[in-house]
């Protein structure tokens, strides 16, 4: 069940058909601030009026061209921008595959440089979702590499996973922020 539900989620015509039914909408937007930015922002403004922080996740992964994971890029740093042009209490979350880890692991290191640096300038902090299991070992690489050079980076470690313990340890050591 697992397996065919993640395959649906990346299906974008599944998520399109979906979304047409009251149902599947109402239970997405427990989740989701909304499609845009605007309703991002204001959405987490109204958090922050609760005492809550926010996370801003610029929707997307696996992107299949340098030139889309680079427009993924330039999405992150218009909601850092963002961000700090509201005053809004809230850190932002990428996915590797989203700046093109299926691509070139090298290419990612550099966009997530690029948008932790831009964070560390602005006073923010950038959390590197945990994505399939192939893509594990190059996350908590890049992660660590960012960390150690900016500081303001922490990962995501799924709770079904057989290895966490050891990964988590390892994370712990290098004092990288965990959720």
């Amino acid at each position: 069940m697992r397996a065919l539900l993640l395959f649906l989620a990346r299906q974008e015509g599944f998520k399109n058909f979906a979304l047409n039914f009251k149902l599947f909408r109402d239970t997405a937007s427990r989740f989701i601030a909304g499609e845009t930015l605007d309703d991002a922002i204001r959405v987490v403004r109204q958090a922050n009026q609760q005492k809550m922080l926010g996370t801003l996740d610029v929707l997307g992964e696996n992107t299949l061209t340098r030139e889309d994971a680079d427009n993924a890029c330039e999405e992150v740093i218009a909601a850092l921008d963002r961000i700090q042009a509201e005053k809004v209490d809230c850190n932002i979350s990428v996915k590797l595959t989203q700046l093109g880890l299926g691509l070139d692991a090298d290419f990612t290191l550099q966009n997530l440089m690029r948008i932790a640096g831009l964070a560390r300038d602005k006073g923010n902090f950038v959390r590197v979702d945990m994505e399939e299991s192939r893509y594990i070992q190059s996350t908590l690489d890049i992660v660590a590499k960012a960390y150690e050079k900016f500081g303001n980076v922490g990962t995501v470690i799924q709770s079904y996973l057989h290895r966490n313990e050891q990964d988590t340890s390892q994370l712990l050591k290098k004092n990288i922020p965990i959720r």
